[in-house]
């Protein structure tokens, strides 16, 4: 009499490879809460199953897979009722399929230069067996990009789980699998939060038409709403820039000038950073939110779609006090921290490498990078004279060699003792043009030279040499 309708159920068991004692043991509870209820498990529904899986003890997982198989509910309705989303997906669709899947994006983060703390982390396996449960496939292949930004906006802002739907986004995509990666940040949806919808629908109409880098029209936009929050505060009734006039224009360079962190935001910005908030912005920042609003009119004006009803490059500009305050801000390094620098940079070995991986068997850690890569950096770092952004942004070939007696762009190749000097040439991603930076192979006795007229770096990153007679300065 109710073999036909334990059949769905054993046959379910089989599937998922379940024990005998698990098969038994998963028929008592359904049939204990059949007898309870008055009702077929088939009528249950998702609430009813995950309160039936509670009473079979050590078998709730089993339980919860059981009727996911049989589609009584999903795997994102198993996943909001609180399963552990490596354990649950490792008993619907296999350990050996799982393991399978996660060694495919594994070998793939390795083989272009994560370490092992970043492939192996637990929070990592973790995200992709939460999204293999959403779309209900054990296949990499079945991922969308629709899918993963919809989890990674779901996690808390700057948690270990919203970093690792980013990681796994990104190798996807180098994988082939996904038509593009997503972003970092895109929980920040309320950038026109505060804005007259008018005055948004003009910004979103200029960020269409330009033709400036994506990050620069990005840039400007933000600054433009934010000077439609400012209306939307001081001055309501205007709601266009045809409205602007010269003394409005004046009276918001005043409100920059006299702005503190926090004031005509977005809410998400400065989440996080409240010990910041009311704190006066730097000079920089106040350049460049009025630069951004005189871009803004600029192109409005030369398009033609208000009326020229004054300056920006003048009435916009930056006030002669706030440029003043815009200057390098050198780090003095003494010659005896120079030389520390220098013997570290020429002397690294395996066991000043920081390592990863070892998360529950320390013999496991491995170096993050290897020992080859590391000393190219440094030599790199203490004799090239580059900044950061451009140390991260040399590509392969990009070295040349210039003997003494060749001329500038000669290539030519290199033999230990001819003197040759190494020629860097950056990438670089602006229409400004290329230029080459003078890497010497250290010599004893030999000082590092920097490029010809270039002053110390004065952005994050390595110290740049300078000369023998003069403290170094960054």
């Amino acid at each position: 009499m109710l073999r036909p309708l334990w059949e769905p159920v054993d046959a379910a068991g089989r599937a998922l490879r379940l024990a005998p004692r698990t098969r038994s043991a998963i028929r008592r509870v359904l049939l204990r809460e059949m007898v309870i209820s008055g009702e077929a498990y088939g009528a249950w529904d998702p609430p009813t199953w995950v309160t039936v899986a509670r009473t079979a003890g050590e078998h709730a997982a089993s339980t919860l897979a059981v009727g996911c198989f049989l589609g009584a509910f999903t795997g994102e309705q198993a996943l909001a009722a609180g399963v552990q989303p490596l354990h649950f997906a490792r008993r619907l669709f296999g350990r050996e399929a799982i393991e399978h899947e996660v060694g495919r994006v594994r070998r793939y983060l390795h083989a272009v230069g994560y370490g092992p703390t970043s492939a192996d982390h637990p929070c990592f396996v973790t995200a992709l067996a939460a999204l293999l449960l959403r779309i209900g496939r054990v296949e990499l292949e079945a991922i969308t990009v629709e899918a993963i930004e919809a989890a990674h906006s779901a996690a808390p802002p700057r948690s270990p789980r919203r970093t690792a739907y980013f990681r796994l986004a990104r190798a996807l995509h180098g994988m082939g699998l996904l038509p593009r990666p997503i972003q970092a940040h895109g929980y920040r949806t309320d950038a026109a939060t505060g804005v007259d919808p008018e005055w948004a629908a003009w910004c979103a109409r200029w960020r269409a038409t330009s033709t400036f880098a994506p990050k620069t029209a990005q840039g400007v936009y933000y600054g433009a709403l934010r000077a439609g929050r400012w209306l939307a505060r001081e001055h309501p009734t205007v709601r266009t820039p045809a409205a602007w006039t010269r003394d409005l224009a004046l009276a918001y360079v005043a409100a920059v000038n006299a702005g503190v962190l926090g004031d005509l935001a977005a809410p998400s910005v400065y989440a996080g950073r409240r010990r910041r908030r009311g704190t006066p912005l730097s000079a920089r920042y106040k350049a460049t939110v009025l630069r951004a609003l005189r871009l803004f009119f600029r192109d409005l004006q030369e398009w033609e779609w208000c009326p020229r009803r004054f300056d920006p490059q003048r009435v916009l500009a930056t006030p002669r006090a706030i440029r003043a305050l815009i200057a390098p801000n050198p780090r003095v390094l003494a010659d005896e921290v120079w030389a520390k620098l220098l013997w570290a940079g020429l002397h690294l070995e395996q066991r000043d490498l920081p390592t990863g991986g070892g998360f529950n068997r320390p013999e496991h850690a491995r170096p993050l990078y290897p020992l080859g890569l590391v000393r190219a950096l440094g030599v790199t770092w203490l004799f090239g004279g580059l900044r950061s952004d451009e140390l991260v942004r040399l590509r392969v070939g990009c070295i040349r060699w210039q003997r003494p007696d060749a001329g500038p762009a000669a290539a030519t190749t290199h033999a230990p003792g001819d003197d040759a000097t190494c020629l860097l040439s950056p990438f670089r991603p602006r229409t400004s043009t290329g230029r080459s930076s003078r890497c010497c192979a250290p010599r004893p006795g030999c000082r590092p030279r920097t490029r010809a007229g270039a002053s110390p770096a004065t952005a994050p990153g390595p110290p740049s040499p300078a000369s023998c007679s003069t403290p170094r300065s960054r």
